[in-house]
Order: structure tokens, then C-alpha cells, then sequence
């Protein structure tokens, strides 16, 4: 017992991200109280409402960051009828599980811990064992069960799970538990950089989206200020070293005043070899196949760059703002830039960069930056922003 409680607290204190990998698998394993309230058949017998400890065990796989799917093994114990018999409670089901609230998706939490609020719909059969074969009305083995949860995530590996359900007019529940994650297809490893001539971020405001920096890390180490080694002329072997002016360097990104051109960098940022953000722009590269979600494989090595910037910087945050055309409904252009925004949300993700970094907006196309009635302007206002956060 002594070891299993060590190993449940190494996970708990083990680092990492909160956000589940969307093909996860996990086991979880509670304990809680079973209201069961068995009812004979025979006229002139009351139920009694009984309390027992309940145990349940199961297995589940997270299909999405919306939901998951689970077969579990509830043992409920026993109820007494008024005959003096007892009946045992037992059930297997199948359940699914969707998520209605979870702070990762409105970076409400920092750090590790994510909470999530969710319902459940299972499907399962019930085994009541009944002394001397007493007949009870609520006969029917298979069930529907609905029920709502909560779930705790201390990091990618564990959390805590509590939640409640109802099976049949005879049986509810409610337990608590731990649960443990496992496998995924998240990227431990940093990214590799595009090649140079590769553009990542466009920065340029005109309606072709002409113009793009190329892929770099900022220049400078980020220290407060930076030496560079004083004019001189000719000097004999032999001589004093050349004297050093030490250059300012006030917003500490790394880049000297006399050639930073944006002079209130935000602290933990990228910047470009100007000072200015580097998160902050369009993201050339990206592209979608027209009308869908469906990310060309083009701009994987792109969003590859993007991850490993935020993965080298893990105090930055961004912002994603989705933008479409208008050739088709306002509602079905609020529906492919959210579908956008998952796909993408997603893919960092597995990428290794927490879910709480990301803010993502939709707008449809309501803010074109070209006229929608030729085929380049329509691949301009297809685009997807990067903003710092």
C-alpha cells in the first residue's frame, strides 16, 4: 500500500502540460456510495432505501478534446427487502463522455492544472442477485444511464475524477476517484527550423500580404545591455585592448537601442533582429484545402517553427484569429474558422505546447482585408493572424 501510494504521488508531481493529447488512453479507479432501493414484486412489500459502498474500475480512450469514450465495472454491494433476503448490485457499461466546460479552452488556469466539467451517457447491464429467486419490479438488466462529472488534471499523467449517475429506478451512485493517462502522439522533441528562405510570419498590412520575415531566432542573448568594441585606428602589437561603450538595452530583448526599432518589447517574447515582435503577423504557409479544415501538407513545417518558438519561449502566449472569405453564409463562415481553429489548436498541442498558451478567435469573414470577388483576394482574407497575447 506504501508503494502504491508513492507512485500515485510521483505522478501527481511529475511536470507537464494539463491538455490531454486527443488519443489518450487512460485508467481510472474509484470508490463512492450506491443508493439502491430494490423493490419485490409481491404486493405488501416495501422498498428499503439502502447505502453501500460502491467500487468501480474502467478503461477510456479521449477521441477529442470534447470527448472521450469508457467500458467500466460498477460493484454496488447489497440491499435488504423486507423479507429478510438481500439483493447484489453489479454492472458493466459502456459510457460516453463530452466535455461542456474545460478551462483549457479559455485559459483560465496557469500552469499544469485543468478543470473540466462534463455529462455521460451510458449504456449497460445490470445484475441483481436475488435469495430464493424473489421477483423484483424493476426487472430489465439493460439501462440507460445519464450522470455529470468533474475532472482535475494535475498534469498530462493524472488527475482526480468525481462524478455522479443514475441507472435505474433502484440504483444511483456517486464516487470519486483517480485516473491515469497514457500514450498520445504529443512531440516531446523540439521542432525543426524551417530553412531560411522559408517565410513563417507575414507582417506586412497591404491586401496581397506581400512582404514576410524570414524564420530566425532573435538576436542576442536577452541581457540588459550588449558591448560593442569602440572605433580605433592602427595599434602596435602589443598594445592595451581597445576600449569597450556599453550600449543600453531598456526593454531587455536583446537588441540595443541605437537598433532596436520597437523599444517596449514584452518580457519572454520573441523578437526580430529590429526588436520588433516576432509574434505578430499572418502566418504565411498555412493553408487549408478550400472550404475545409484540412491542413495542406505544406504547412505543417511552418506550424513545426511556431511550436518550437513557444516551446524556446515558454512564458509567451498567442493568439490565433481565424479569418474566411465570403463566398457562403455567415453561419457556415463561423463554422470553418472554428473548425480551423480546433485543427490548429490541436496540432500545437501535440506539439507539446499547452492548450492554456493559446487564445483562439473566430471571425468568419467579417474582417476582409481584399475584395472578395477575385480568386487572389479570396486567398488573401483566408488567412489565420498570429498576435502575442
Amino acid at each position: 500500500m506504501k508503494k502504491l501510494c508513492t507512485f500515485v504521488a510521483a505522478l501527481l508531481l511529475l511536470p507537464g502540460s494539463a491538455s490531454a493529447f486527443d488519443d489518450q488512453w487512460y485508467l481510472g479507479l474509484g470508490g463512492g456510495v450506491a443508493f439502491l432501493s430494490p423493490e419485490p414484486e409481491a404486493s405488501g412489500f416495501d422498498s428499503l432505501l439502502s447505502e453501500n459502498a460502491a467500487v468501480k474500475v474502467y478503461i477510456g480512450r479521449d477521441i477529442s478534446r470534447e470527448s472521450s469514450v469508457q467500458l467500466e465495472y460498477s460493484n454496488f454491494g447489497e440491499a435488504p427487502i423486507v423479507t429478510g433476503q438481500m439483493v447484489t448490485y453489479q454492472a458493466a457499461e459502456g459510457a460516453i463522455i463530452y466535455r461542456i466546460f474545460d478551462t483549457r479552452d479559455r485559459a483560465l488556469t496557469p500552469g499544469n492544472l485543468s478543470f473540466r466539467l462534463y455529462g455521460r451517457f451510458g449504456l449497460g447491464f445490470l445484475q441483481r442477485d436475488v435469495e430464493q429467486n424473489i421477483a423484483l419490479e424493476n426487472a430489465s438488466n439493460v439501462y440507460f444511464s445519464p450522470g455529470f462529472g468533474a475532472e482535475l488534471l494535475f498534469n498530462r499523467w493524472a488527475g482526480l475524477r468525481a462524478e455522479g449517475s443514475y441507472l435505474d429506478l433502484d440504483v444511483w451512485q456517486a464516487n470519486i476517484g483517480v485516473v491515469f493517462r497514457f500514450g498520445g502522439t504529443g512531440a516531446t522533441a523540439r521542432p525543426s527550423t524551417p530553412p531560411p528562405s522559408t517565410p513563417v510570419f507575414d507582417t506586412s498590412t497591404d491586401e496581397a500580404g506581400a512582404g514576410s520575415i524570414e524564420s530566425s531566432t532573435p538576436a542576442g542573448d536577452g541581457n540588459s545591455a550588449t558591448t560593442l568594441p569602440a572605433e580605433s585606428g592602427n595599434q602596435s602589437q602589443g598594445a592595451a585592448e581597445p576600449q569597450r561603450t556599453t550600449v543600453a538595452d531598456l526593454d531587455n530583448d536583446g537588441v540595443p537601442d541605437n537598433l532596436d526599432q520597437c523599444n517596449d518589447s514584452r518580457s519572454g517574447y520573441p523578437v526580430q533582429e529590429n526588436g520588433c515582435s516576432l509574434l505578430n503577423g499572418v502566418l504565411s504557409g498555412v493553408r487549408f484545402a478550400p472550404g475545409t479544415a484540412d491542413l495542406m501538407p505544406s504547412s505543417f513545417a511552418q506550424l513545426n517553427y511556431l511550436a518550437g518558438l513557444l516551446m524556446e519561449y515558454p512564458e509567451a502566449g498567442i493568439r490565433l484569429l481565424a479569418h474566411t472569405d465570403t463566398n457562403r453564409s455567415a453561419r457556415d463562415q463561423a463554422i470553418l474558422t472554428r473548425a480551423r481553429l480546433r485543427t490548429l489548436g490541436t496540432y500545437l498541442v501535440r506539439r507539446g505546447v499547452s492548450a492554456n498558451r493559446l487564445v483562439l478567435r473566430s471571425f468568419g469573414g467579417s474582417k476582409p482585408v481584399a475584395a472578395n470577388d477575385t480568386a487572389a483576394g479570396r486567398a488573401a482574407n483566408n488567412r489565420i493572424e498570429v498576435l502575442e497575447r
